[in-house]
């Protein structure tokens, strides 16, 4: 699922993203539309962020990487990128609802709020952006569910 909706965020951007899988399957209890919200609304700001840098600098390598695993009974998705960053002095603000660091006109304000409300309010999860030297990291932390059982054997295989 993270897959196609991180080729659907990237459609005709020319940026091909790297995707860390992890060892092995994750799974939650959640509304698969809802989280494709908020995974879309965090790569388009990646893909927005290094397509702004690019824009500036000709020699400019874009890099998107989504990487999912498991730590301490979270699944873990990380959204990086190697854009122009988040200003310290908007960093407390970016999950505002409204608040945008784009040109007025670019950008409502309304997606990092409307990511934390899926993640936090309707999956029990979090979402935060780690400090890092270059770009922006955004992790999103949803608890583990069990995995689906699996279909009995029909006894008809042969």
């Amino acid at each position: 699922v993270v897959a196609r909706v991180v080729d659907v965020a990237l459609a005709g951007s020319g940026i091909r993203p790297v995707w860390v899988p992890g060892e092995e399957p994750v799974y939650v209890d959640a509304s698969p539309q809802a989280l494709d919200r908020a995974l879309v609304n965090l790569v388009d700001n990646a893909r927005r962020a290094v397509a702004q840098r690019l824009a500036h600098d000709d020699a400019f390598r874009p890099f998107i990487c989504i990487a999912l695993d498991c730590v301490d009974q979270h699944a873990v998705l990380r959204v990086m990128d190697n854009g122009p960053g988040v200003p310290g002095e908007v960093r407390d603000r970016i999950f505002e609802p409204f608040f945008s660091t784009r040109p007025t006109g670019e950008g409502t304000g309304l997606g990092l709020p409307l990511a934390r409300q899926i993640v936090a309010e309707g999956h029990g999860g979090e979402i935060t952006l780690e400090e890092t030297e270059t770009g922006a990291t955004f992790t999103v932390r949803l608890p583990l569910a069990a995995a689906p059982d699996e279909p009995e054997p029909s006894g008809n295989e042969g």
